[in-house]
């Protein structure tokens, strides 16, 4: 192989990226929150809990009933603005505002095309009030820009009666977000109570995970004949 040859292969391969991040104890299997940090009332449970799981034995409850956070420590947690879950609230039910809750977090380099995934289940009590506050749950996606999704709240969710220490969930939903860009990002998961603190919410999460990009895996094998097939015509004859 000559001297250009090698440099060749260097090139074609070296512009291909093909290593995507992954979470640490995506499916809470570790029975804990190893790998990650959590704020306000935060567990690992599992189908004994009540509501089974997506994957493998475990799952992650945040809860709202007792030994939460405030909004603002919950904003700083998260990496969030100052008055960002405030905002939510209003646009779900203007004149509410954000009293506390719980929330987990793990930061991670992604590619861009990988896709987050995961599955998630939103739990309450509010259901049994006679003036009902509306609640909910989130996913934040945080680097230099800020992302925060809605999973559920009360009153536009869709709710069925729960077997759980909680009177209703929606039941497992799916989550899925592709990442336009490649980087190091934040991301959160949180529970909140609006209006009051009377009943709790609660969500579940579980089966976080991040499905490489398949341009990636893809150019990785289309690379590898291009520099082979430069380097045979590099050889002398």
């Amino acid at each position: 192989m000559t001297r250009g040859g090698l440099i060749a292969v260097a090139v074609v391969v070296g512009c291909v990226s093909v290593t995507s991040a992954d979470f640490t104890n995506g499916g809470f299997e570790s029975g804990d929150f190893t790998s990650w940090s959590t704020a306000g009332l935060a567990s690992v449970e599992t189908a004994a809990f009540g509501t089974g799981t997506t994957q493998g034995t475990h799952q992650a409850l945040l809860d709202t009933f007792d030994n939460t956070a405030s909004r603002s420590s919950l904003e700083s947690f998260l990496g969030l603005g100052s008055g960002d879950l405030n905002t939510i609230a209003s646009s779900l039910n203007a004149g509410d505002t954000v009293v506390e809750g719980s929330a987990t977090k793990q930061t991670i380099t992604v590619n861009a095309g990988d896709v987050l995934s995961f599955d998630w289940n939103m739990l309450t009590d509010e259901f049994m009030a006679q003036s009902m506050m509306n609640d909910f749950s989130f996913v934040s996606i945080v680097n230099a820009m800020t992302d925060v999704s809605v999973l559920s709240d009360i009153m536009t969710g869709s709710f069925v009666a729960s077997s759980t220490s909680f009177g209703h969930e929606t039941g497992f939903n799916s989550f899925s977000h592709t990442f336009t860009t490649g980087g190091t990002f934040t991301i959160g998961f949180g529970v909140v109570d609006v209006g009051g603190a009377d009943y709790a919410s609660g969500l579940i999460i579980d089966n976080v995970q991040i499905v490489p990009a398949p341009s990636a895996v893809a150019l990785a094998f289309l690379g590898m004949p291009l520099a082979i097939s430069f380097i045979r015509r590099r050889r002398p004859s």
